[in-house]
């Protein structure tokens, strides 16, 4: 536990940090590191494909659900492109009878997310729900684009009436259903804290910015920017910048929301 508290205290000054965001590369660093963290987005997820396309994914799903054979006929975005997904979890145990995944799509710290963003991870939601070799498969797909900016208007899209806080858009096909969501790191981090909070308590656990960056350097040596190599400035951060930066999206319960 004293590890995920360090790490956390590393991420938020790797997703907020001015100097440090705006040097930090999406694939090759951010990327690589949540690969081996992946309970920062639920602790109830494993990781089951990372940078791979949609087809690979679907051949994972179909796996997890004892489908050997997959139609060969390619999965593609509704532009026709291929899509490459970023990270894909699975619940380790099904719930109410259904499978449960979650996509993960990431952006660089220094990336504010808009349409472009947007239209990007809705495409994937398409692509899945609209197959139909999937659509009798009691399955729950939610695809997160994580951030740590974004538009004026990506937050109004976020913040519908007739959708949870945070949801952008929600599809069904047969018995497989989709939601497509905009999470904020503010808010994961913010998430992660809450469940780590009685342990921090109880050992007054409260890990320095040099501490985080020696995690860094041990665990993910290679993957992180020069300036956050130890003996490197890091710079200062705030204790309280996490849940500073909150406002940059609605807030989204604990996982995700509950289903109607």
């Amino acid at each position: 536990m004293s590890d995920r508290l360090t790490f956390l205290t590393a991420l938020q000054h790797m997703v907020f940090d001015p100097e440090v965001r705006r040097v930090l590369k999406e694939r090759s660093q951010l990327h690589k590191i949540l690969e081996n963290e992946v309970w920062v987005f639920g602790e109830r997820f494993n990781l089951l494909v990372s940078d791979r396309s949609l087809d690979a994914v679907l051949d994972r799903h179909l796996h997890a659900i004892g489908r050997e054979i997959r139609n060969q006929v390619p999965v593609r975005r509704p532009d026709g492109r291929v899509g490459i997904v970023d990270l894909m979890l699975s619940r380790a145990r099904r719930e109410h009878d259904r499978h449960q995944h979650l996509v993960v799509e990431l952006k660089a710290p220094h990336v504010t997310v808009g349409h472009k963003e947007i239209n990007q991870i809705e495409d994937y939601a398409l692509a899945v729900v609209t197959d139909p070799q999937f659509a009798d498969v009691r399955v729950e797909w939610d695809f997160w684009l994580v951030t740590t900016d974004m538009t004026e208007v990506a937050k109004a899209k976020a913040q519908s009436s007739d959708r949870p806080p945070g949801c952008i858009g929600q599809y069904q096909q047969g018995a497989a259903s989709v939601r497509v969501w905009l999470r904020s790191w503010a808010q994961i981090i913010d998430n992660c804290r809450d469940r780590l909070k009685y342990f921090q308590e109880q050992f007054a656990h409260d890990p320095t910015v040099e501490q985080a960056m020696e995690y860094l350097h041990a665990h993910h040596n290679g993957r992180i920017p020069q300036m956050l190599v130890p003996g490197q400035s890091a710079g200062p951060v705030s204790g309280d910048t996490a849940r500073a930066a909150t406002a940059t999206a609605p807030a989204v319960a604990s996982e995700f929301a509950p289903r109607s």
